[in-house]
């Protein structure tokens, strides 16, 4: 059966179409493989510093580099790696993340840095969320614990006058950061929790909250042992970075289309 004039045309544009996405797909692939040789390039670095100390190099820069790297790819990179609703996610997620990382590693702000990392978390029950109403049960379910945690808290550290002892200086401050990390890491169990119920259908997604969970650990660690153990403070701030830096890649990595990529709806 011989094809009129319009059925050929319409069978050539549905061939060039499929071979234009064919070579976008191929691009972006390429991007993607670029991206993560320059954050394996920028973690070679960073171990060589932290572990054995090797290069003069300003590493905080290098730091700050490989996490400006993420967010550039994420904000500019993903427009056909990632699901159209995820990509929004992604971008705000990626976005906090920068913002954080500036405050903690380059200023004495670290509240506004703790604060960022907050709503990242929050980002991220909201992305593991299947409906609005499911965000706002699991946030004001865990603000409920935080709260009653923060009363037994204050109330040790007033009663029992380890405030007149400690923190003379910049005390308000002090407890508005001891606060905030409390609430931080209360939201961020309770998402490791809710993404290992659902690490069936995103592992990767599991294993970057892991990993940061991991840094985050060292890093309250580093803050804890300071003046009193320097082996522990040493070895914890070297892994700080060992594990912050392949927790944001795959975070990334697990935004990238795949099947069973999402919370069932």
């Amino acid at each position: 059966m011989k094809m009129n004039k319009s059925q050929l045309e319409q069978k050539s544009a549905i061939v060039s179409n499929r071979k234009r996405k064919v070579e976008k797909g191929a691009v972006h692939k390429r991007v993607r493989y670029v991206y993560l040789f320059i954050e394996i390039f920028f973690y070679t670095l960073i171990f060589l510093k932290e572990v054995f100390y090797v290069g003069s190099i300003n590493i905080d820069i290098i730091k700050y580099t490989s996490i400006t790297v993420c967010f550039i790819y994420v904000f500019f990179c993903s427009r056909n790696l990632y699901e159209s609703k995820e990509k929004d996610v992604a971008r705000v997620a990626f976005f906090f993340t920068f913002l954080a990382d500036y405050f903690l590693l380059f200023t004495q702000k670290y509240y506004i840095g703790v604060g960022c990392f907050l709503v990242v978390q929050c980002i991220y029950l909201f992305r593991m969320s299947s409906t609005t109403q499911e965000f706002i049960y699991y946030l004001r379910k865990r603000i409920f614990v935080w709260v009653c945690g923060v009363i037994i808290m204050l109330s040790v550290y007033f009663l029992t006058g380890i405030w007149k002892e400690t923190y003379s200086e910049n005390r308000h401050l002090t407890i508005f950061l001891m606060m905030l990390c409390s609430l931080y890491a209360f939201i961020f169990i309770g998402n490791i929790i809710l993404a290992w119920r659902l690490k069936n259908e995103n592992k990767v997604f599991l294993i970057g909250l892991l990993l940061f969970f991991l840094c985050d650990c060292n890093v309250a660690v580093y803050n804890i042992t300071e003046g009193i153990s320097m082996e522990l403070l040493s070895l914890s701030g070297r892994l700080i970075w060992l594990f912050y830096l392949p927790s944001q890649v795959l975070l990334v990595e697990s935004f990238i289309k795949r099947k069973n990529n999402l919370p069932k709806k």
